[in-house]
């Protein structure tokens, strides 16, 4: 619908109160006229029931008077007759006045004829022989005149008349109707009389054509005035007013009928002419209101309308200000405001796209960097708006991902996590998640990704922004780092274990000692740690563990020997297990210490030799690591110790109870000879779980601590492990 036939629908609704306040005045009109109507229907009703109840009043004193009469009361019925012919004459009115005698019959009367008549049948007579009153009839028409006429009669008692009898008159109808004809009625109205059997009286106007016919009323014999709408014997609907006359001598009802027809039709010509004047005026307006609204409402919004659309279509250099229609607007006036706005917010949006496009392109260059995964989803319709490069990467997609369904990332989820991650996919757009699960590479490796999603603040489309994040490495590395502390955490009980154990079974004779004992197997222990500690907890190298247990000894050494070669090392490239490299410190220690108190490293030109080899007892065995532990130049043994010490437990307990292994001992003359036996599986780490950057690579030996390498170049394996300290 067009702005002008809005504006024409706005004027007419505003119109329609008129068109209501008019017919609400008609409608309270015509009920004031109704009231007034019927206000006017009873005062009419009493006031020709006081004129008839005068009328009635008057033929009873007449009657009184003439029963008076000395003509009346001696019974002379030639006298009787002729003074009732003179009153019929001076009082035309009556038509007949006539004397009866207590039988009921006729003594004397104005008509000759009717003398002798028995009238005692008539109700008029009975019903006034019977009250002895003054008595009012019927409707009838006079037997001797054939004249309409109201008869009424009056008793006459011996004690007050002289005789006994009765006088009546016969009052004519035609007077009644002229005398009803001067009632003041309005316009199309009537007065009807009617006696108790509702027979009509007299009725104006048409007073001969319903002169002695039944009236149409209800409830005549009712005392009480009543006033209803209803229609007439002459079939016109009207507002009646009808009651009795009262008085001594009830009998007749008066009813007084107005017309309202005749009343509306001055009032609807005064509405006619108030809604005539509405219309006409309402046309007017409808005129002015759809000159005004093409001039100054559809003109200026067409040229909006206009500017709207050239923006949208793409002109961004559109201002509505530009309009002829516009131009001339003063900025107070509402279409000249609604320009000046949209001149603005084009201006405020055009700034706004170019920082939303500079925007989003380092939202893509930032998305693109990223080695996570993003997407932004609308669940609802199940579309996928935006995909990061790293998105396809990690679930293999192939071509552009926004051409495949939101939930296509699927297919290389895990068959194990589908179930749970459907589930969570499925969740409504305002429930964020945080959940992981494995991604199935197609070369079959298995990724662990954290899925992580949250509403987009302000979307009206309910989307969310997923961040894919690999974290693979992550966990391996929290993994391994739990793994690594609860290692540490076991071999610092294990640690704490041998501490104890050292406290409790050292054994000196003096406190130093003592302390010195403890401080020497502690430290060993330490340097076991470290080794552990430089390897991350991988293991160690057997030469390298060798030289951290020698280096106290060379250092002391290398100042008394002066470059003599104190320590030989010599065996092929062996890696320890972290289990084993505490073990192996303990034993080398042990042997280190002993030999430093008793055997070669006390003197300052002792040596100690240190080979070991892999082999197996027979082919079909797993291999052993066989070590030699070789004393030279220290004091000579003259036969074996019969006792041993703390110290040579922990060796024997160490090597056979913890390792699985033999130890022997020879007491040579030239120094100590032992021999240690372990099987390999409980020192080395099987190949598949040694570490790559161990597997081999040759020994290194260097040369702080007065421990010289062996040449790196040596073509023979063994000379690979050979090392002199001097």
């Amino acid at each position: 619908m067009r702005l002008r036939a809005r504006l024409l629908c706005l004027i007419t609704a505003a119109l329609l109160p008129a068109f209501a306040v008019q017919i609400d005045f008609e409608r309270e009109a015509r009920q004031a006229r109704e009231a007034a109507q019927r206000e006017e229907a009873l005062r009419l009703v009493r006031l020709v029931a006081a004129d008839l109840e005068s009328v009635v009043e008057g033929a009873r004193q007449f009657l009184s008077a003439i029963a008076n009469l000395d003509a009346v009361a001696t019974g002379d019925a030639e006298a009787c007759g002729r003074t009732l012919a003179g009153l019929s004459r001076d009082v035309p009115r009556y038509t007949v006045f006539s004397v009866l005698d207590a039988a009921g019959t006729i003594d004397c009367s104005v008509v000759r004829e009717a003398v002798g008549w028995d009238l005692s049948h008539t109700a008029l007579v009975q019903r006034a022989q019977a009250s002895g009153e003054f008595t009012i009839g019927n409707y009838a028409v006079g037997l001797a005149t054939r004249k309409h006429s109201l008869h009424v009669a009056l008793p006459l008692k011996a004690s007050r008349h002289g005789r006994d009898g009765m006088v009546v008159a016969a009052l004519d109808l035609a007077w009644l109707a002229q005398r009803l004809a001067e009632v003041p009625l309005p316009p199309g109205g009537s007065a009807v009389v009617v006696d108790r059997n509702g027979t009509i009286l007299g009725r104006w106007p048409d007073p001969e054509r319903f002169l002695g016919t039944p009236a149409s009323f209800q409830d005549l014999g009712s005392n009480d005035v009543r006033v209803d709408a209803t229609t007439g014997i002459d079939g016109v609907r009207r507002i009646y007013a009808f009651g009795p006359l009262g008085g001594r001598t009830p009998g007749l009802q008066v009813g007084i009928g107005i017309d309202p027809a005749a009343a509306e039709a001055a009032l609807a010509r005064a509405n006619r002419r108030g809604l005539l004047l509405i219309v006409l005026s309402g046309i007017a307006a409808l005129l002015l209101a759809s000159f005004a609204a093409r001039r100054f409402l559809e003109q200026p919004v067409e040229a909006l309308v206009t500017a709207m659309e050239r923006w949208r279509a793409g002109d961004r250099t559109v201002r509505a200000l530009a309009d002829p229609h516009l131009r001339g607007l003063r900025a107070r006036t509402e279409f000249g405001r609604i320009a000046a706005a949209f001149d603005q917010a084009t201006a405020a949006v055009e700034a706004r796209e170019a920082a939303l496009r500079e925007s989003e392109a380092r939202f893509r260059q930032i998305a693109e960097a990223l080695d996570d995964a993003l997407v932004i989803v609308e669940p609802r319709r199940r579309r996928l708006l935006y995909a990061s490069p790293a998105f396809a990467r990690l679930f293999s997609l192939a071509g552009d991902p926004l051409q495949h369904r939101a939930e296509a990332f699927l297919d290389a989820v895990h068959p194990e996590d589908r179930a749970t991650v459907r589930g969570l996919i499925s969740h409504a757009p305002d429930q964020p998640f945080d959940a992981e699960y494995r991604v199935l590479r197609p070369d079959g490796a298995v990724r662990r990704v954290r899925h992580r999603r949250f509403p987009v603040q302000g979307s009206a489309t309910g989307r969310v922004v997923g961040l894919i994040t690999d974290v693979t490495e992550e966990r391996e590395a929290a993994e391994r780092q739990a793994l690594l502390a609860r290692e540490v955490d076991h071999r610092a009980k294990n640690v704490l274990t041998v501490v104890q154990s050292i406290l409790r079974l050292t054994k000196a004779d003096s406190p130093r000692a003592f302390t010195q004992a403890v401080e020497g197997r502690v430290a060993a222990l330490a340097r076991a740690h470290q080794l552990l500690s430089r390897s991350r907890w991988g293991g160690a190298d057997l030469i390298e563990l060798l030289r951290e247990e020698f280096a106290p000894y060379a250092a002391g050494a290398k100042e008394r020997t002066r470059g003599a070669r104190r320590f030989l090392l010599q065996g092929p490239p062996l890696h320890l297990r972290p289990e084993a490299v505490q073990p192996i410190a303990m034993v080398v220690h042990e042997l280190a210490t002993n030999s430093a108190k008793h055997g070669a490293l006390s003197l300052p030109g002792g040596t100690v030799r240190v080979t070991w080899e892999v082999d197996a007892r027979l082919p079909d065995e797993s291999p052993w690591l066989r070590l030699r532990w070789e004393e030279a130049g220290g004091p000579r043994v003259a036969a074996a110790p019969t006792r041993f010490g703390f110290g040579s437990r922990v060796v024997s307990t160490t090597v056979e109870r913890q390792l699985g292994g033999e130890v022997r001992y020879d007491w040579d003359i030239d120094g100590l000879r032992c021999r240690i036996a372990v099987p390999i599986e409980r020192l080395m780490s099987p190949p598949e779980e040694e570490p790559e950057a161990l597997r081999d690579r040759p020994v290194s030996l260097s040369g702080r601590h007065g421990i010289l390498d062996a040449p790196a170049e040596a073509a023979d394996p063994a000379e690979r492990c050979r090392a002199a300290v001097g």
